[in-house]
């Protein structure tokens, strides 16, 4: 190995808290847990530290960690022709039992087919036998639609990995060497919470634009079902391994609950991970004094954190302990409510904070069930100001179904109110904050009901960024910042894209990432995949997988949500 890969590697390790260390032995079970992205990404993923955990805490499992090489250790890789491998210990990933992906974006799946030819295994599952490790996938993004991933991955985990991956690890200890690939991926595909895409075809579908996934034999499942963790106290999140190197260095992450009750209808949280699980008090209490000794800072985590039932007393506990509170995200709503939470992120320090209004307009909020009125919204504002918070970062969606451009100059007007009550609350303290403003195209989800709809083409996404730009620009103390709208209609194609979008995947690693030169080198086309509107009628690629609200609810709600629209 490459002096310089080893040293970078001790570098990373020397500068961690709670590294797991386990001897390694001929009858354990060796797990390469792959994170697509860097190391500083990775290790701000809290999913990526409770499969890390939960993995070690088996016995006779040994789990280490992989990352993708920054750009200047990518390049050493590549000259030297070194095989990538483990953190911890530096093995060859050929050398692991299982190689488990923790997937939790689209934009990263160009990454998992750089680690395999980093690490000397072959892209596609066809390619791969006995000799070669298990290829696991799981995380937020697969689980929904794993479909574009289905020619590189032999096995997919929905829903909450620690219950399926428990079985999955008894099988393996019990079948893995005694038959062959196919036989023991077959008696996977048995288990819920698993799916095996070899043995499932895409079939022509009574509409013309796609097919529908069917099973090769009967012996597997014709839907898949999710696998869901029922108690967080037996199940836990937090902060395995504590380290600087990452977004969330000088904090101790908690999970406090799963899921979501809102269901905000661009989000599909809200639709796939319910119901909402609470971990308990007293567990918490326990996670909150493990931080305690390690970080002042403790960092709730939920997409629901306004709805945990104990947290005041959890907000109070902190306090008393001389910690300081940080919250992962938060309801608008909440903060008139429970006007602790204000006076706890007061007491923090917390300089800035962070709101989704998502639209400019009462009319597309509602069309996203979003309640919230601009009354609201800067009653907040002023109330979040009023407290000495200076600086507001705003996130908002652009491209959204039945968008016009005055709903786009109301994300200007609504910016520039929000300017306005910082100059009038910067009277008092001499100095005015800093309002950032995040404007991201919309990207359709499967397992929602807008997962029917079209995406702006990428010119027009264009356009309304450039007005948006060119008119906050007048504005003092405001930065735009925004995601590409090349990069969101990747995303939008992986997102909903069916098994064809795999050869996309293996052309654009190819041409370094030029998935519209891929698309142009297959004579196929993207549009079909992003600027069309789906009838409701048609075979969606996701079809086969129970991980959310049926599609029959699905579209029910779609089709009333546009009916009212069109009355509008």
């Amino acid at each position: 190995m490459d002096y310089r890969i080893r040293r970078n590697a001790e570098k990373k390790l020397q500068g961690e808290i709670g590294t797991i260390y386990k001897g390694r032995s001929s009858e354990d079970i060796s797990i390469a847990l792959a994170y697509p992205n860097s190391y500083y990404v990775g290790m701000s993923n809290l999913g990526l530290h409770a499969i890390y955990g939960f993995l070690n805490d088996q016995a006779g499992v040994v789990c280490e960690r992989v990352f993708l090489p920054d750009q200047e250790l990518l390049d050493i890789y590549e000259k030297t022709g070194t095989c990538l491998c483990s953190l911890e210990s530096q093995i060859p990933l050929p050398d692991f039992d299982i190689l488990a992906f923790s997937v939790s974006f689209e934009n990263d799946y160009l990454n998992i087919l750089t680690l395999l030819k980093l690490g000397r295994i072959p892209l596609t599952a066809e390619k791969r036998d006995e000799c070669f490790p298990l290829v696991v996938a799981g995380g937020a993004a697969s689980a929904i639609n794993p479909e574009p991933l289905a020619m590189f991955v032999d096995v997919f985990v929905l829903g909450d990995g620690e219950p399926v991956l428990e079985e999955l690890l008894r099988l393996y200890r019990r079948d893995a060497e005694s038959c062959s690939r196919p036989q023991f991926l077959e008696r996977l595909a048995a288990l819920v919470g698993v799916y095996v895409p070899a043995l499932y075809e895409m079939k022509p579908c009574r509409s013309r634009q796609s097919g529908r996934m069917s099973p090769l034999s009967d012996k597997v499942p014709a839907v898949i079902a999710k696998c869901s963790v029922e108690s967080l106290e037996q199940h836990p999140a937090y902060s395995r391994i504590l380290t600087e190197q990452t977004e969330f260095g000088n904090l101790f992450l908690l999970q406090i609950n799963r899921g979501c009750s809102y269901k905000c209808r661009f989000c599909h949280t809200g639709y796939t991970q319910s119901p909402l699980r609470h971990l308990p008090l007293d567990a918490a209490l326990k996670f909150v004094r493990r931080g305690l000794r390690y970080r002042k800072r403790i960092g709730l985590v939920g997409a629901a954190i306004a709805d945990y039932p104990h947290l005041e007393e959890l907000c109070a506990a902190i306090t008393a302990q001389g910690g300081t509170l940080s919250l992962s995200s938060l309801r608008l709503s909440a903060l008139s409510q429970k006007p602790y939470l204000l006076e706890a992120l007061v007491a923090a320090g917390q300089k800035t904070l962070t709101m989704a209004p998502e639209s400019g307009t009462e009319r597309l909020r509602r069309l996203l069930r979003k309640s919230l009125s601009d009354k609201d919204f800067y009653d907040t504002v002023a109330d979040v100001l009023a407290a000495q918070i200076p600086n507001l970062k705003l996130y908002f969606l652009i491209g959204l179904p039945g968008e016009t451009l005055e709903d786009v100059d109301a994300i200007v007007a609504m910016c520039t109110r929000c300017h306005e009550l910082m100059v009038q609350a910067a009277r008092a303290r001499g100095t005015i904050g800093k309002l950032i403003v995040s404007v991201n195209p919309f990207v359709p989800k499967p397992f929602t009901p807008l997962q029917w709809c079209a995406m702006d083409a990428e010119a027009v996404l264009k356009r309304k960024l450039q007005l948006l730009k060119r008119k906050l620009k007048r504005t003092g103390n405001v930065e735009l910042i925004h995601e590409a709208p090349r990069w969101a209609l990747w995303q939008g194609i992986l997102a909903r894209g069916d098994r064809r979008i795999g050869g996309v995947l293996l052309k654009a690693s190819e041409f370094q990432g030029n998935w519209k030169k891929a698309f142009r080198a297959l004579e196929m086309s993207p549009d079909f995949y992003v600027h069309r509107t789906r009838p409701l009628d048609e075979c969606l690629p996701w079809e086969h997988l129970q991980v959310g609200r049926s599609q029959q609810r699905l579209a029910n709600e779609y089709h009333a949500l546009f009916s009212v629209e069109a009355d509008l």
